[in-house]
């Protein structure tokens, strides 16, 4: 399983597509989904990476990574 942190990317849903093309299970979750929420998930869904959708101009503004990540 793959979760994908949707920070305001215009290709998330893209990049979520050519996870499962490539055989992946693959989750787009909204970027303030809290760690302690995945780390819950873990023992059910197996996800082995997350990716962090977004641009240079996310960085910084109102949405940021839970630090616990």
């Amino acid at each position: 399983m793959i979760g994908i942190l949707d920070y305001g990317s215009q290709y998330t849903q893209l990049i979520a597509r050519q996870y499962r093309r490539l055989g992946y299970q693959a989750e787009v979750w909204p970027a303030s989904t809290r760690a302690g929420w995945i780390r819950e998930q873990q023992s059910t869904r197996k996800i082995r990476a997350l990716v962090l959708s977004g641009s240079p101009a996310s960085v910084g503004y109102e949405l940021q990574p839970d630090p616990e990540f």
